[in-house]
C-alpha cells in the first residue's frame, strides 16, 4: 500500500479520535471548545506536511531501504506517474518518489537497496545480475530486451513474490563494478589460439611464454556479446596480454572486431580495452584499443 493511502487512513482515524475527545470535553467543560479545535487544526497541519515531506524525500513503493540509505536525483518524464511507480528515464530504471505529471521534474531513486515484485517461479541467486521487465513490471535474470539493475543480495526461491537488490546507476550490467570485479589468470600453450570470451571478459589477465612469434585470434563481435550479457553501446571491458619470453604475441581480430594502436607483446605486457559499438543481433561490432 503507498505512504499517501496510509497517511489519508491514518489522518481520518486520527481526526476522529480527536473529535471524539473534543465533544467529550466540550460535555465536560464547554469553554474548552476552542483550544480543542485550535489544537487540532495545528495537529492537521503538522501531521499533513510532515507526511508530505516524507513522501518527497524517498521511495514508497514496495520496500526496500529505509530513506536515509537511498540516492535521489531530480528528472523530468514524458509520462504521468505515482509514487512509487517505476519507470525507465534515460535508459536506467529509477523510482518516483511522489505523483508528477508529464514532463514535470520529480525526484526518483536511482540508488539503494530495493524490493520489488520478480518474475513467477524465478529463483536467484544472491549477487546475480538483475533486470527490470518493464513489459511485465518484474524483475528478472534475463538480459535480452531488458533494462540492467543491479545485483540480488538476497537469494529468491521460486515461491518468493519479490526480490531484494541492490539497485545501482550502471549503464549496464554487463561489468561488475571496479571495486567487486575479480579476475584469473590465463596461463595460453605455446601455441596461435582463438581466445574465448570468457578468458577476455571474465578472466581477463593472459600469459604466454612464447618460443616462436604468436598470434591471438579474438572471438567474433558476436561471440564477445553473448559473453556480455546487458551490454550496450559504449560498454567496455579491459584485458591484459603478457608475453614472458622475447618473442611477439600479436592480437589479431575475429569477425566485426576493429583494432586501433598497436596489438603487439613482447617480453612485456599490454592492456587493451574493448568498446561495444553495436550490440544489434547480425551488426554486433567491437572495437579494441591498446591503451599502455
Amino acid at each position: 500500500m503507498k505512504l499517501k493511502s496510509l497517511a489519508i487512513f491514518g489522518l481520518v482515524m486520527l481526526g476522529l479520535m480527536l473529535i471524539t475527545a473534543v465533544c467529550a470535553a466540550m460535555m465536560q467543560a464547554p469553554s474548552a471548545m476552542a483550544g480543542f479545535f485550535l489544537a487540532l487544526t495545528v495537529l492537521f497541519i503538522f501531521i499533513g506536511g510532515g507526511l508530505r515531506a516524507f513522501n518527497q524525500r524517498g521511495a514508497v513503493g514496495f520496500g526496500g531501504d529505509g530513506l536515509a540509505r537511498l540516492w535521489t536525483m531530480k528528472l523530468t518524464h514524458t509520462a504521468t506517474v505515482i509514487v512509487g511507480q517505476i519507470v525507465v528515464v534515460g535508459g536506467r530504471v529509477v523510482e518516483a518518489c511522489d505523483d508528477y505529471l508529464l514532463n514535470t521534474e520529480g525526484v526518483y531513486i536511482y540508488q539503494g537497496k530495493r524490493i520489488w515484485p520478480k518474475e513467477t517461479s524465478l529463483v536467484i541467486a544472491a549477487w546475480a545480475q538483475v533486470y527490470w521487465d518493464a513489459t511485465n513490471s518484474v524483475v528478472t535474470t534475463t538480459a535480452a530486451g531488458n533494462t540492467p539493475l543491479g545485483f540480488c543480495v538476497e537469494a529468491a526461491v521460486a515461491l518468493d513474490t519479490h526480490v531484494t537488490f541492490l539497485l545501482l546507476p550502471l549503464a549496464n550490467g554487463a561489468i561488475t563494478p571496479i571495486a567487486m570485479k575479480t579476475t584469473a589468470e590465463v596461463a595460453l600453450a605455446d601455441a596461435a589460439a582463438t581466445l574465448t570470451a570468457t578468458q577476455m571478459i571474465d578472466s581477463g589477465i593472459l600469459k604466454m611464454t612464447p618460443s616462436v612469434a604468436r598470434i591471438l585470434t579474438t572471438p567474433t563481435a558476436a561471440e564477445l556479446l553473448a559473453g556480455c550479457k546487458g551490454a550496450q553501446v559504449g560498454t567496455w571491458f579491459e584485458f591484459v596480454v603478457i608475453s614472458l619470453a622475447a618473442f611477439t604475441v600479436t592480437i589479431a581480430a575475429g569477425a566485426n572486431v576493429t583494432l586501433v594502436g598497436g596489438m603487439v607483446a613482447s617480453n612485456a605486457s599490454a592492456r587493451f580495452r574493448a568498446r561495444f559499438t553495436n550490440v544489434g543481433t547480425g551488426t554486433e561490432a567491437v572495437t579494441i584499443y591498446r591503451v599502455s
